[in-house]
């Protein structure tokens, strides 16, 4: 619905603005209140001689005089904006009425105004509209480029991803859904799909391949199955869950994390960072030592199998990720509020310091792997930018 202006007299010098915006009415009693309807009155064709926006508003205003001319008019709006006053005219029958928003500049507007009727086309004045001009260019500029720098916490935290659609989040969500039905949610690790999943899976007669004698310590292996080629297990692990918590925790935060990334820059790219992450977070716990906390393999079974996953890993590349770009890339669309930082950076620490009591099996190694990852490709563009000199733009 457009807005709807009623300026109704009450006084020489005040005016009572009531408005209708979108079936929503207000007013307010002031000495001149600006509305759509002085706007439509604003000076010549010069949009930036006008009020700055169409939405009704409300401000005090003090009639200083009339001026006869339109261009006239329009100059001496000009002059006011070269002194940094906020003038407004509008008209009134033949003549135009001036106005200031600012009462402690009246009485300096009003002598202005006797000085400039009294010789309106001295040369002083030829090019003072080309010159505010170029100001409030200037201003709408510089307006502009802050109001990039503006973080809308709001927004952002409400919809992360914005309106658009995350395929690859929700695929990676539904899963580990699937994968953690089939698995009973990790306790049966002799089933087809643990087995197919897990890093490392092999039978006795593969196991043996590796080693004369098998050893479910030893980093041959450990990484049996990647060395016979089976490189899917480098991935297929983040879909492996250990309880409906450890689910739910992890299905959470990629739903927070991956609509942000597949929001703003697409679903390819969150597929190329989850990759990034999964491969080393997997990865860095077959190759640590057992005495370092490494994972071993569970060789009770018919099949001998790695007894670990989740999104963990990716999670916290994730996390890593959108923490470098909110502090070095205001442009990038993404943000993290404190109290994550504060949930995620503490639920690192604490799971590494109690690693040998109630956090016993998780895998820390997978944590610090996808933050680490998740920090340096957050932070190169800004490094490279830095090196060359140049000013940060919107990337990946």
């Amino acid at each position: 619905m457009p807005d709807i202006g009623y300026n109704i007299g009450n006084g020489n010098n005040a005016r009572l603005l009531l408005a209708v915006r979108g079936g929503d009415w207000y007013g307010k009693s002031e000495t001149r209140c600006a509305s759509p309807l002085a706007h439509e009155n604003s000076i010549g064709s010069n949009d930036l001689f006008r009020l700055p926006t169409k939405y009704t508003y409300c401000c005090d205003m003090r009639l200083i005089g009339k001026i006869n001319n339109k261009l006239h008019a329009e100059r001496f709006v000009a002059c006011m904006t070269l002194k940094n006053i906020n003038a407004h005219v509008e008209q009134e029958n033949s003549a135009w009425d001036v106005w200031i928003k600012d009462e402690d500049q009246v009485d300096f507007a009003k002598a202005e105004l006797d000085a400039f009727v009294s010789e309106p086309d001295s040369p002083k004045y030829a090019k003072v509209v080309e010159e505010a001009a170029s100001i409030l260019k200037k201003k709408e500029r510089a307006r502009q480029e802050h109001k990039k720098n503006v973080v809308q916490i709001q927004d952002r935290w409400q919809s992360p991803g914005g309106n658009q659609r995350a395929p690859v989040t929700m695929l990676l969500i539904v899963i580990s859904v699937l994968v953690s039905l089939a698995t009973s949610f990790g306790k049966d690790q002799q089933s087809f799909v643990f087995r197919a999943l897990a890093f490392t899976s092999l039978t006795r007669h593969q196991a043996m391949s590796q080693m004369k004698v098998p050893d479910p310590s030893d980093p041959a292996i450990r990484t049996g199955s990647i060395r016979r080629f089976e490189l899917w297990r480098t991935v297929t692990p983040i879909f492996l869950h250990f309880g409906v918590i450890h689910l739910l925790f992890n299905g959470l935060w990629m739903f927070y994390f991956g609509r942000q990334i597949e929001g703003r820059y697409g679903s390819v790219w969150l597929a190329i960072l989850v990759l990034a992450f999964a491969i080393p977070s997997n990865a860095i716990g077959a190759i640590v030592p057992l005495d370092w906390e490494g994972l071993g393999v569970d060789s009770s079974g018919e099949v001998w199998v790695m007894p670990a996953g989740g999104l963990s890993g990716v999670l916290y590349g994730m996390f890593g990720y959108i923490w470098m770009k909110t502090l070095f890339d205001r442009n990038s669309g993404l943000y993290l509020s404190q109290s994550t930082i504060v949930i995620l950076v503490g639920w690192f620490f604490l799971c590494i310091l109690l690693s040998d009591g109630l956090m016993r099996g998780i895998n820390n190694w997978a944590h610090g792997g996808g933050l680490v990852i998740g920090l340096i490709m957050g932070y190169f563009p800004k490094f490279i930018a830095d090196i060359r000199g140049n000013p940060p733009k919107k990337s990946k």
